[in-house]
């Protein structure tokens, strides 16, 4: 991937046609940025695009991380435009992923907008799944996100088709946000959507989440929109879920004076089953549904 950058006249751009082998890491990566991107970042009327990458990602050694995720599928948009067309081969940890100011394991991105041009993450097609056998631990971000932050009207994040779910038998510690979250954050008017999801998600490891959530399809919004068209695949807990909220479906939208906000996830097929612990400090072991605020 890579970085496209331009603010007045025609658009920068890059482009990757074909991308095949994968990436692995056995050894040891520390970053300002990202520990393993595929994708970048766009902006000003310009574009990162990458057609095909075929191999997946796996980390069996160490990955510590400053500003950016550990491993991202993604990336970031201000008032440009990244598009991942096919991703194989999913995301496999097997390690250690630490990330001081982001997620430990993205795939989506952050897309943009003061005024004027839009911006958009575009993810088409991701296949193979993330699993995690090993450990991640995200300061301030996520533990596992696909979804992504959408902010300013013409602003969007999406990811057309997601499958072969995410699993966790390690230990997942997210300190100031959620375990695993498929879904996003969306505000000002921008929108998030992750449009079919298959294969379900299971924890058979350890999360700890104290001051969110452990697992939660759906987000959170203020003046923005939120989607989780289709979910297909159970949610299941034979672990540990130590966290504000254990299991949650739906999320959190509020309106104010510039717009309304909704958190919705239109078709959910499959099952929420528990037979690990789930331990909720501040609120529901297992929710399906929210709150809705109107200021």
């Amino acid at each position: 991937g890579g970085v496209a950058d331009v603010f007045t006249g025609a658009g920068a751009a890059v482009s990757i046609s074909t991308f095949g082998g994968g990436i692995s890491n056995s050894g040891t990566i520390v970053a300002e940025a990202a520990g393993i991107e595929v994708g970048g970042f766009a902006s000003g009327n310009s574009s990162v695009t990458i057609s095909t990458f075929s191999g997946g990602i796996t980390n069996s050694g160490t990955i510590a991380t400053g500003t950016r995720a550990g491993i991202l599928v993604g990336g970031s948009a201000f008032q440009g435009t990244l598009t991942i067309s096919t991703f194989r081969g999913g995301i496999s940890n097997f390690g250690m992923i630490v990330a001081l100011s982001s997620h430990g394991i993205l795939v989506g991105g952050d897309a943009s907008v003061i005024t004027g041009t839009a911006a958009s993450v575009m993810i088409s097609t991701f296949s193979g799944g993330i699993t995690n056998f090993g450990a991640i631990t995200a300061f301030s971000g996520n533990g596992i996100f696909v979804g992504g932050h959408a902010g300013g009207s013409g602003a969007s994040v999406t990811i057309s088709t997601f499958s072969g779910g995410i699993s966790n038998s390690g230990a997942i510690t997210a300190f100031g946000a959620n375990g695993i979250f498929v879904g996003g954050t969306a505000d000002f008017g921008g929108a998030v959507s992750v449009a079919n999801f298959s294969g379900g998600i299971t924890n058979s490891g350890r999360i700890l989440s104290p001051s969110a959530n452990g697992i939660i399809v759906g987000g959170r919004v203020s003046n923005g929109a939120v989607t989780v068209s289709s979910f297909s695949g159970d949610i299941v807990n034979i672990g540990r879920i130590f966290a504000g909220h254990g299991i949650v479906v739906g999320g959190l939208a509020e309106a104010g004076f510039s717009g309304a906000g909704a958190v919705t996830v239109s078709t959910f097929s499959g099952d929420i089953v528990n037979s690990g612990v789930i331990t909720a400090l501040t609120g529901h072991g297992i929710l399906v549904g929210g709150v809705a605020n109107a200021c």
